[in-house]
């Protein structure tokens, strides 16, 4: 059943103490450097149970070695690179398969990996091709020729193609699957089984001016069929993958230039939503509110605005773009993380607006939000028939709900710890009165 919330502020009655507050944006760390925050990578780099960061920047990539965040004990390391370029599709993952998170890009002529030693000791490692370009904004990792080990897809302008890992990187081999496209401008790629067969095929990610991307399907060792898949517009800027529908299958999740879309393999089931707020960095699927089923979050890069969207139980959207109810001005990456180990999730953010930050939202609550930076302030959402309460409402608190003429619809007490059963108001726009709290608006529908 599709229910879904709409909700905002009509007026302040009260601030509330830091107890109180919930989805506050916490500064980590600050640090100046030029497109710091482009990128935000988190890993357990040395394995002490803490998670630590990696982000690009001009002198190289910045480590930062973290302890508990909220003891804020932030120690940053530089890794200086032979790449001219600034590493902007950063990526953590295990690329030698000794359990250590390594670091890779590619820009400069060249790819750079940083095999991780351990203790933050880094081996760096160059592979160099005249087509590794920092346009690519992201790479894609799988075993293409199914030997065990991760092999690399790239995409970019008109060159696709995948360098293959031989004994644990001691050795690359290069291996092209087209360069047919020239018009297309590849910014990037990913990897997936498109026809089912078993093998990986590879997306294709297309510049802002191409209305679809291309899936090179894999028929065998050396040959790749070149498939457009139209309406699905260019300039993708982030990708996440889930089974929305439970029949198996993955659904590609694209944050595109002014646009999202989402589509399982073959294109049959495209759902295109136009998003005209900037471009969309920081897309992925995330179970937010823990029902099990996942959301596409992304981020209007620049004005800091976080939406998400909702998909019903046969992978449909069951919503346009939600406003999450608060800013992180000048985000541009977002990782969702239980970084404190308590059970729930935390989001991360980088921006790179100088000085650049580093910060958190801990304990994220979809839909509710305390009162940050901005002054807004959000304290109650509906979902499943109940509307959740403020972090900071307990058994014996009063509510009152209104309707929007001003008719009281419902006066009680909280017996319910943080939540009151709303399926009686299915369908009404009320408003939301809490003792020593803001007054909401909450549109509930079926």
């Amino acid at each position: 059943m599709n229910r879904q919330v709409t909700l905002f502020v009509l007026m302040t009655v009260l601030c509330f103490s830091a107890s109180g507050q919930v989805n506050t944006p916490i500064p980590l760390y600050q640090y100046d450097g030029a497109n710091a925050g482009a990128r935000l990578e988190m890993a357990d780099f040395n394995q002490d149970g803490n998670i630590d960061f990696a982000l690009p920047s001009i002198e190289g990539i910045r480590i930062f070695e973290n302890g508990p965040f909220e003891e804020n004990t932030w120690i940053p390391l530089n890794l200086e690179t032979l790449s001219s370029t600034v590493p902007l599709n950063l990526h953590a993952i295990d690329l030698d398969q000794d359990e250590d998170e390594d670091l890779i890009f590619a820009g400069g002529d060249m790819i750079v990996i940083f095999f991780n030693e351990g203790d933050f000791n880094f081996t760096q490692a160059i592979i160099a091709d005249s087509r590794f370009d920092s346009y690519c904004r992201e790479l894609a990792f799988g075993d293409v020729d199914m030997d065990g080990d991760l092999d690399i897809g790239f995409a970019v302008f008109s060159d696709v193609f995948w360098v293959e890992n031989i004994d644990q990187w001691q050795d690359v081999d290069f291996h092209d699957i087209s360069s047919d496209y020239d018009n297309f401008g590849f910014r990037g790629a990913s990897w997936m089984d498109w026809d089912g067969d078993g093998d990986l095929d590879l997306i294709g990610h297309t510049a802002a001016n191409v209305d679809n991307i291309v899936v090179f399907i894999q028929e065998n060792d050396t040959t790749w069929a070149g498939e457009n898949i139209p309406g699905t517009g260019g300039s993708v800027y982030s990708t996440g993958f889930a089974d929305l529908d439970g029949d198996g299958i993955l659904s590609i999740g694209m944050g595109c230039l002014q646009n999202m879309q989402f589509f399982e393999p073959g294109g049959e089931d495209l759902v295109y939503i136009n998003w005209y707020d900037g471009l969309a960095d920081g897309g992925q699927f995330v179970d937010l509110n823990g029902d099990g089923q996942m959301e596409w979050t992304q981020i209007g890069w620049g004005g800091g605005n976080l939406v998400y969207v909702e998909f019903d139980t046969d992978g449909n959207p069951i919503s346009s773009p939600q406003d999450f109810g608060f800013d992180l001005p000048s985000a541009h990456d977002l990782v969702y993380v239980d970084g404190n180990g308590n059970g729930m999730l935390d989001l991360y953010f980088s921006d790179y607006q100088g000085p650049s930050t580093i910060g958190v939202v801990p304990d994220f609550e979809l839909g509710s939000v305390g009162i940050n930076e901005l002054g807004k302030t959000q304290e109650a959402w509906y979902f499943d028939g109940v509307i959740h309460l403020p972090s900071g409402s307990e058994v014996g608190s009063e509510y009152t709900i209104y309707h929007t003429t001003g008719q009281v619809l419902a006066h009680g007490i909280v017996e319910r710890d943080k939540r009151i059963d709303a399926v009686e108001f299915s369908g009404q726009l009320i408003l939301l009165e809490m003792e020593g709290y803001n007054v909401s608006r909450l549109l509930i529908t079926e």
